[in-house]
């Protein structure tokens, strides 16, 4: 139970960065909905498919798709929460600083620039899309190469060990 715990505990925390890109790049209420409702989805099918008994410890189809999608939506995450991080690590120097060398003496924090929040999303999409197609295109796009090679420098093959 304690595992479920961390995992939520650590979904919400960067689906909620996650959510503060969306929320600063689109300011129409349907796409800050959309993306909640598949954060949710995305969760819920993932606990819902792993905490489903099933036969020893075989992985099936349906929960390898639903660990990759889960896997998609948190790189995606967290790349965005590694870049607003940074952005807020900066946002509060500015604001400590605003707070003990301005002459206005209230605490000034500045909003979060939308032109960090698209580069964040642009800099996710990378790893996400790469993931997903990697899960549904990739998996069976595979070639077996044989190829001759000789050196000049080896000796020959006098001995043979079996």
């Amino acid at each position: 139970m304690l595992r479920w715990t961390i995992f939520i505990a650590f979904y919400i925390l960067f689906t909620v960065y996650g959510f503060q890109a969306i929320k600063t790049i689109g300011r129409s209420v349907w796409i800050n909905t959309i993306f909640i409702v598949l954060a949710l989805i995305v969760a819920g099918n993932f606990i819902y498919q792993f905490s489903m008994a099933s036969e020893g410890r075989v992985i099936t189809g349906v929960k390898s798709y639903a660990f990759g999608v889960l896997l998609a939506f948190l790189a995606l995450n967290i790349v965005i929460t590694l870049i607003l991080f940074a952005e807020d690590i900066i946002r509060f120097i500015m604001g400590a600083y605003y707070k003990f060398f301005s002459t206005e003496k209230d605490f000034y924090l500045p909003s979060r620039r939308q032109f960090i929040s698209t580069v964040a999303l642009g800099l996710a999409a990378l790893p996400f899309g790469s993931l997903l197609y990697g899960m549904i295109q990739g998996r069976y796009n595979f070639k077996v190469l044989k190829y001759t090679l000789h050196f000049e420098d080896l000796p020959k093959r006098s001995m043979v060990i079996k």
